[in-house]
């Protein structure tokens, strides 16, 4: 770097020349005429660029997705671009485990597309999650932009993945029969803690959801109609917030699962009509950190070698359902009454006294549920 004057109108202004990153010759003004002034500008961008040189992407990433602190976060509402607490932890998760364990040491000036197309290309992951990482990379990479420590964001050239998401499969009789035994010695000895097990056995009979399940208490079984009322569920945050599909429901369940209610209810410290379901010591509810652990614990137990996780719970409800109000004659309105979903196109993929009103609708669905655990 070094000064050189040049004449603007009637002053004479001392002015900046420097190479850039890329090898260009850059001028820029420091806006004096007294070279003493113009010294400590020179000074102040051979500090700037040095700096920018050497900001690793993880000290640029730190609290990049905390959403109290965020500056980031903090922008993009001001803009009005919805970024939910849920959507800035599932980022935050991306950041942590994918992208800083690969990038993180590295100076974000040097981070080339190149490296990351062939790092996500070669990352053993479904592209649907590829892309997830790509989009959260692209965020970070786009501020670094913004904030001039890169011309730009080696991102923009990579081109998303194709979504080869696929469901799981639903599980079949022999192994819901495995899982879920009948006979409540064989019950516990694949789930020894009781509470988790007819968690899970609600689930798979009634088409809930993780964190509505794990929301649930006392006072929404509605014991005389063999049923369960939905009206809230714990997010990814374990915020207490309305069902996903934004409304409350009311989902008839088996006898046995009825039953499996009932017994835990004889057993629990916890059994008032506030108190959460399926608690742990305390009446803490289940956090969904333990969720995937437990049921994967239970299928092992179980002997079973299955691809599958809470989420096919749901699935093999939905699935399981549909054959048998068709073979009844029945319309597929009451699955999607049952299981929370909006449209006909969602429950292929896989509707107070208003809730009750509408469940009234629903009761030819009763003998059938009886028919689910075989």
């Amino acid at each position: 770097m070094n000064l050189f004057k040049r004449k603007v109108g009637e002053k004479t202004i001392w002015y900046i020349s420097y190479r850039d990153k890329n090898g260009n010759r850059q001028q820029k003004s420091t806006k004096t005429s007294k070279k003493a002034e113009a010294l400590l500008e020179l000074k102040k961008l051979e500090i700037e660029e040095v700096a920018k040189s050497k900001v690793l992407l993880k000290d640029f990433t730190f609290n990049f997705f905390e959403y109290e602190t965020s500056f980031w976060i903090k922008k993009q509402l001001a803009k009005n671009k919805n970024i939910s607490k849920d959507t800035a932890l599932f980022k935050e998760r991306i950041l942590k485990k994918h992208i800083l364990p690969a990038f993180g040491d590295l100076e974000i000036r040097s981070i080339k597309t190149f490296e990351i197309d062939k790092w996500l290309l070669n990352k053993d992951c479904a592209n649907q999650t590829k892309n997830h990482i790509l989009y959260t990379f692209s965020q970070v990479l786009k501020e670094a932009e913004y904030q001039e420590i890169i011309e730009t964001n080696p991102c923009k050239k990579i081109d998303k993945y194709v979504d080869d998401h696929k469901t799981k499969p639903p599980l079949n009789k022999d192994t819901l029969e495995k899982l879920f035994p009948i006979e409540r010695n064989n019950f516990k000895s694949v789930w020894p803690d009781f509470n988790w097990g007819v968690m899970f056995a609600l689930m798979t009979s009634s088409g809930m959801r993780s964190g509505e399940a794990r929301a649930l208490q006392w006072k929404h079984v509605l014991w005389d109609m063999g049923a369960v009322l939905i009206e809230q569920g714990f997010s990814n945050s374990e915020t207490l917030k309305s069902t996903k599909a934004g409304y409350g429901r009311g989902t008839y369940i088996p006898d046995r699962t009825i039953t499996l209610l009932s017994d835990l209810r004889e057993m629990t410290a916890y059994k008032e009509s506030e108190h959460y379901i399926f608690c742990s010591a305390g009446g803490t509810p289940f956090n969904r950190k333990w969720v995937y652990d437990q049921f994967k614990r239970g299928v092992v137990r179980a002997g079973l070698e299955v691809d599958a996780s809470p989420h096919s719970l749901r699935h093999t409800y939905n699935v399981m359902m549909r054959n048998l109000l068709a073979q009844k004659n029945l319309p597929e309105s009451i699955l999607r009454n049952q299981i929370g979903h909006k449209s006909e196109r969602m429950t292929q993929n896989y509707d107070n006294a208003e809730i009750i009103e509408k469940m009234h609708r629903n009761e030819l669905v009763k003998p059938v549920l009886n028919d689910f655990w075989g």
